[in-house]
């Protein structure tokens, strides 16, 4: 975890907002518990639908259509600066569903997963409030992985969340909310831009990088090569232990310095690379034309 590294691949990401909405007003639940169905209680029965107890999404045909990393990407994990004690620290939890580094990487870049992010409009303030929600908010996300239409994934969810609460035969009112905020994306990283990257980031770090994919998502990623049709690479700076998201959001000083060192080099190389091939590139748009017309 001591090595630069270079990104070729990215989750995307689906957010869902599910409300349930039941009384017109809160009720006391010492004067009706047992009586009505609580909105709070369809939320969670949908919530607890969607993943197993080993992390696995239950949301039927969700994982059909996911492309599996080949022998030799497997191969490239294997040998990736990465250990599970290091990366326990970083996270500060050694609560993980796979103990093999090869495991654990690929749920946390090559797998769809569900996160359940909170619950809205329930009390959650100090004391021991005794009312019942008249209507609860759920948030949750969906990280896709190449090959995974987002609308078919949203589409698929909904219907799940749809058929669990039919079957709970609930009175309540069911709302679910979609919000597309980001493809994955999955790039060649035998072009000239990662050429032209991993001699930067050899030069200026006197190592050469690991290739690597991120469960995160960039949007703008994809955007780049859908609006360029060109092939788009990754430099991250920062690292895992960085509070990416927090209040304590970070950037080391030598990663600042080292990064500007990293495009300076960058831009030479590539100015310094023989002209590709016509042919070739037509076919690399051609390729990267007919997975965006597939899958998005």
């Amino acid at each position: 975890m001591n090595t630069p590294c270079l990104t070729y691949g990215l989750r995307g990401v689906i957010y869902f907002y599910v409300y349930v909405e039941g009384p017109k007003k809160h009720l006391h639940s010492g004067a009706h518990g047992g009586a009505v169905q609580e909105p709070l209680e369809d939320l969670d029965a949908l919530l607890a639908s969607l993943v197993d107890k080993d992390g696995k999404v239950l949301v039927p045909n969700l994982y059909d259509s996911v492309r599996k990393p080949d022998e030799e990407e497997l191969r490239r994990f294997a040998k990736l600066d990465f250990t599970i004690p290091t990366y326990g620290g970083q996270i500060t939890t050694s609560a993980l569903y796979e103990a093999s580094k090869v495991e654990i990487l690929q749920r946390k870049w090559c797998l769809p997963c569900i996160t359940v992010h909170g619950i809205e409009d329930s009390f959650d303030k100090i004391g021991a409030p005794t009312l019942i929600p008249k209507k609860v908010m759920g948030k949750f996300s969906v990280r896709i992985v190449p090959d995974q239409n987002p609308r078919k994934i949203a589409d698929l969810v909904r219907k799940h969340l749809e058929s669990v609460h039919k079957k709970r035969r609930s009175g309540n009112r069911l709302e679910i909310k979609v919000f597309r905020d980001g493809q994955p994306f999955l790039a060649d990283h035998t072009c000239p831009n990662f050429t032209a990257a991993k001699r930067a980031i050899t030069h200026v770090w006197g190592k050469q990088p690991d290739l690597t994919r991120d469960g995160a998502t960039i949007a703008m990623a994809v955007a780049l090569e859908e609006t360029t049709n060109r092939d788009v690479v990754l430099i991250p700076m920062g690292q895992c232990m960085d509070s990416q998201h927090e209040v304590n959001e970070r950037l080391s000083v030598k990663n600042y310095i080292k990064g500007i060192q990293v495009f300076a080099c960058y831009l030479f190389h590539i100015a310094a690379l023989d002209k590709e091939d016509s042919d070739l590139e037509a076919e690399r748009q051609l390729q990267r034309k007919k997975w965006r017309h597939t899958f998005w």
